[in-house]
């Protein structure tokens, strides 16, 4: 009977561990380019997606969304939650510059913003914010925002927003 105890323990540290080892090995590293293809899987620089939205809604917990240089002229949110130990970033590649364009014009919305981050545990850093309702076709009442951040434990670095109809 003790022994028989001993083996259940083992097996439940045992699947324990495994579980654990699944989460961490779970988190995947993925590619957005403006030369990229939303059908593409987003796994590698040779097949990367297109767009930063599609590319944020398939980041989990852990995983890393790398964003190459280019203009990207799209609004998009971060909703996904990521976690203490286990954050959600999205970054720009290494040695690269994106550039976040509302054109003047997006995001079109009272109270909206270019990019809004409303989930937590979220890293995001690197980009260049700009042009968010500076076309002149705005009403004074109108606020357009170029980055908010309403999630928890949220670090934002390494960002310029500029030339924004209201602030940053």
């Amino acid at each position: 009977m003790k022994y028989k105890n001993y083996y259940r323990l083992i097996s439940i540290i045992g699947f324990v561990l495994i579980c654990v080892l699944n989460l961490s090995v779970g988190a995947t590293t993925h590619y957005v380019s403006t030369s990229g293809n939303d059908g593409n899987d987003g796994l590698t620089l040779l097949t990367p997606w297109q767009h930063i939205q599609y590319g944020v809604d398939s980041t989990h917990a852990g995983d890393i969304l790398y964003v190459r240089t280019g203009t990207y002229v799209e609004k998009f949110s971060i909703s996904d939650s990521g976690t203490s130990g286990s954050r959600i970033s999205i970054l720009n590649y290494p040695g690269e510059s994106p550039v976040i364009d509302g054109q003047g014009s997006l995001p079109h919305a009272d109270w909206a913003s270019m990019i809004h981050i409303t989930g937590s545990y979220i890293n995001f850093s690197g980009f260049e914010v700009k042009n968010v309702g500076t076309d002149g076709t705005h009403p004074d009442t109108v606020e357009e925002y170029g980055l908010t951040v309403d999630g928890s434990y949220c670090t934002v670095s390494n960002c310029t927003v500029h030339d924004v109809w209201a602030h940053g």
